[in-house]
């Protein structure tokens, strides 16, 4: 027999006899069977949860980013997709919130939304880029910059509008290109009067490159808000 060091919760059961083997738990060893037979590995004496501060706000931090960024995780995966092959862009993204954009305070950890990034690359951002919102829609504005440094007026306008107090994101992966200048992002009515933080990114038409995002809101909407 062999001796591993894994746990296994079964009870002992001897399947014939104890030389042809058993499986569970007797004691403090544990039966399985394997590929080639049975064989035998102790449990370890005791289970040691990590509770110490640096490791529970660390928990704190990846709950709080985890709890954000899965309202969105289709347009992080455009945003954050040339920032790491190895990773996914939910997994690069969640590595940047932690990193940059919560905060531990003597009130417990928070999220900095004007510091939260959707998406992060080279591409030329859009200039002068604005949003009013209304009561069932957020009205996104910019300058075309098209030919300043690698902008093309192909490029595709992704906007995102994330309520705090719900939970909840609504966004676009092509919203407009980069020539329009001008685009609108339905919101339900029953958002009006709430946190709401509003962001807004481009990516080339090839699909190669993408800019770093903007937040061009974090506040409660009212009737009319101009940024």
């Amino acid at each position: 027999f062999a001796v591993r060091n894994k746990i296994q919760r079964t009870m002992a059961k001897i399947k014939e006899d104890i030389f042809s083997g058993f499986s569970g738990k007797l004691g403090n060893v544990v039966g399985c069977k394997g590929k080639n037979g049975y064989y035998l590995r102790t449990r370890p004496e005791k289970y040691r949860d990590a509770k110490s501060k640096g490791q529970m706000q660390q928990r704190s931090k990846f709950m709080l980013a985890n709890e954000l960024l899965k309202n969105f995780t289709p347009l992080l995966r455009i945003g954050y997709r040339y920032c790491d092959g190895k990773r996914s862009g939910f997994t690069a993204a969640m590595s940047y919130v932690m990193a940059n954009a919560i905060c531990q305070g003597e009130e417990g950890t928070s999220i900095d939304y004007e510091k939260v990034k959707i998406a992060q690359g080279t591409l030329t951002t859009a200039t002068e880029a604005k949003v009013e919102l209304e009561k069932s829609k957020a009205i996104f504005t910019w300058k075309d910059n098209s030919g300043r440094g690698d902008a093309q007026p192909e490029d595709n306008v992704m906007t995102l509008v994330y309520n705090r107090m719900k939970g909840q994101a609504v966004y676009q992966l092509h919203s407009a290109q980069r020539s329009d200048g001008y685009c609108e992002l339905p919101l339900p009515e029953e958002w009006q009067k709430e946190d709401l933080t509003v962001y807004i990114a481009l990516e080339n038409e090839e699909r190669m490159c993408v800019s770093n995002s903007e937040c061009l809101w974090n506040g409660v909407c009212t009737e009319r808000n101009t940024d």
